[in-house]
């Protein structure tokens, strides 16, 4: 089939990157009463240094979207790629000392945008803001950290303030853009930065060995040479073996960082966790609901643990949660017991290529199905909405990690992303889950302005074909809503196409899938038929969902990313016809 085209970016997209790419580096005049604090405790809970930012890409990614639709990055050629890449890592050092700040004339276009007009503006109302909502949506920034930069979230910002928080906002995404870029390879870097080390002078006598070695203990470099020595025999000291060579690693638990952010989830004014409030923290909560762990267990415990009046310290949790993570070990351990399991020769966990590279080898994509359904069902069960809509970040990990082994393996299939057959979205297909912060902030893809007013989702089915006669791609959709008890749609219908488009983060080629909609109907209370109005098909849901890319697709399971990396998906099955 002939190779797919580029795919376009919209024209919105293109036009607010264009005007965002207007910077100034300036150090903001004063902040608000409290933002200092804030950004503190954002940096606390990300385990990094307060002030450590950079907005080196601040304007640019005015539009979270608009970093997708970067295109030069895979054009270019190996070489200056990493050279771009280089000049790029020790620019950022520097930037990580300033501050950017997108001109004050687009700053104030954006408040305009958010605000209506008025002079100042809400929190939710500037967390609806493209720019703001995108970051949302690919996972760069939870909605907690931008409450805690904005303070008081019932309280609405002027300009002054409001334009401090948002460039504050752009600067974790950068941050975020920055820590998943595509390294360059490091012997490339290695040849790159020769020219910036100085050379250091030795002695005659310093020459009469190894520089390196200095200051090693003899003993070391003794017992080196021996082992150097007998594998150029081809042998290994005695009772040796390349695993009992290798370094010991010892296991760490939990990141400190983690620890305190779990802990400041439940604790009280005087720092201290009660019995009750651990039950309420995430991750405690995500594991009683999906089982794995009883609430007698913790209680168990949390009687052993060093306790004042019945609540612990940090330290003691750091402790409980140890014991929390040992669970699932002595679980896997009395698993391979029971099961009598060997240890898998290496070729059945691993593929050794043609020169002695090892690689992990992928499951069967039927192994990966059938575990991502099972979760599914499992949530379902305990959630109160279909779709996924009452779903929680804490639950989506398990999800996207599957989702992630399923993009691998059909990665690795296809080979190539441009020989893919569009033939193979043809078909009916029902939303059976997705982990969207935007999807579950709006409650709806079509609805998001409330056509049918207080309308719960109950299914979102879409329809993918190709004219026969002359080969137009058509497509329609529908929303399902339940209102006191009856059936209400919402439907559309248009266009569809598949483009190539190059991934930032991945350093890959996408697979992007553009829905062009012609307008939406919806059902009102009379039973009767009406349009909406044109400016729905303009609303940032809308626009989400019919700019996504396709992570995996087979005769049954369909997972669509809406974002760089895979956070957010919307997973599909296909639809059979009643005959089958």
């Amino acid at each position: 089939m002939a190779p797919l085209m580029a795919a376009a970016p919209p024209s919105t997209a293109a036009a607010r990157a264009q005007a965002a790419a207007r910077t100034n580096v300036r150090s903001p005049a004063g902040r608000p009463a409290g933002v200092g604090l804030a950004r503190a405790g954002v940096a606390a809970a990300r385990g990094r240094p307060a002030g450590v930012f950079t907005t080196s890409l601040a304007a640019a990614v005015a539009l979270a979207a608009a970093a997708r639709r970067r295109q030069s990055h895979a054009q270019r050629p190996r070489a200056l790629r990493a050279a771009v890449a280089l000049r790029a890592s020790k620019a950022a050092t520097t930037a990580l000392q300033s501050e950017t700040v997108p001109e004050e004339e687009d700053l104030r276009a954006i408040f305009a945008e958010a605000s209506g007009g008025k002079d100042i503006t809400t929190f939710d109302e500037a967390i609806r803001l493209e720019g703001v909502d995108g970051v949302l949506e690919e996972g760069a920034v939870s909605l907690k950290e931008l409450q805690l930069l904005w303070g008081d979230e019932s309280v609405a910002l002027g300009f002054e303030a409001w334009s401090k928080w948002y460039v504050q906002v752009l600067a974790l995404y950068d941050e975020f853009l920055w820590k998943d870029a595509v390294a360059p390879p490091s012997d490339l870097l290695a040849d790159l930065d020769e020219d910036d080390e100085e050379d250091e002078d030795y002695e005659d006598e310093d020459l009469l060995v190894d520089a390196p070695s200095r200051y090693q203990d003899i003993s070391k470099l003794l017992k080196q040479r021996e082992q150097a020595q007998a594998e150029e025999r081809g042998q290994l000291p005695a009772a040796s073996t390349p695993a009992l060579a290798a370094p010991a690693t010892t296991e760490e638990g939990r990141e400190n960082f983690e620890i305190t952010r779990l802990f400041r989830e439940g604790c009280d004014d005087q720092n201290m966790l009660s019995f009750e409030a651990l039950l309420e923290i995430s991750d405690i909560k995500a594991m009683l609901v999906q089982e794995e762990v009883t609430k007698t267990e913790l209680k168990e415990m949390w009687a052993e643990l060093p306790s004042k009046d019945g609540n612990i310290d940090v330290l003691t949790f750091k402790d409980l949660m140890g014991k929390v993570d040992d669970l699932f070990e002595y679980e896997e351990e009395e698993l391979e017991e029971e099961l009598d399991l060997a240890p898998a020769p290496l070729e059945e966990i691993a593929e050794v290529g043609a020169e002695a590279e090892v690689a992990p080898k992928l499951r069967a994509p039927a192994i990966v199905k059938s575990e991502l359904q099972a979760m599914i069902q499992n949530l379902e069960e305990v959630e109160t909405r279909p779709c996924g809509l009452d779903g929680r970040p804490e639950t989506d990990t398990a999800i996207t990690k599957l989702t992630d082994e399923l993009e691998q393996i059909w990665r690795d299939k296809l080979e190539d992303v441009a020989d893919f057959d569009e033939t193979e979205l043809v078909g009916d297909w029902e939303l059976v889950y997705s982990t969207s912060a935007k999807y579950r902030r709006w409650q709806s893809v079509l609805n998001s302005d409330k056509y049918i007013k207080g309308g719960i989702v109950d299914a979102l089915v879409q329809t993918f074909s190709i004219e026969p006669s002359t080969g137009a791609k058509e497509y329609d959709m529908e929303e399902v809503f339940l209102l006191e008890g009856q059936e209400q749609g919402m439907r559309s219908e248009g266009s569809w196409s598949v483009g190539l488009q190059s991934n930032v983060v991945t350093g890959d080629d996408d697979l992007v899938l553009k829905i062009g909609l012609n307008g939406v109907e919806y059902d009102n209370q009379e039973e009767e038929i009406e349009q909406a109005e044109k400016k729905l098909l303009s609303s940032q849901m809308i626009r989400t969902f019919c700019y996504s890319f396709i992570a995996y697709v087979d005769d049954d399971v369909r997972v669509m990313r809406t974002g760089l990396s895979g956070n957010s998906v919307f997973i599909y099955q296909r639809m059979q016809d009643k005959d089958d």
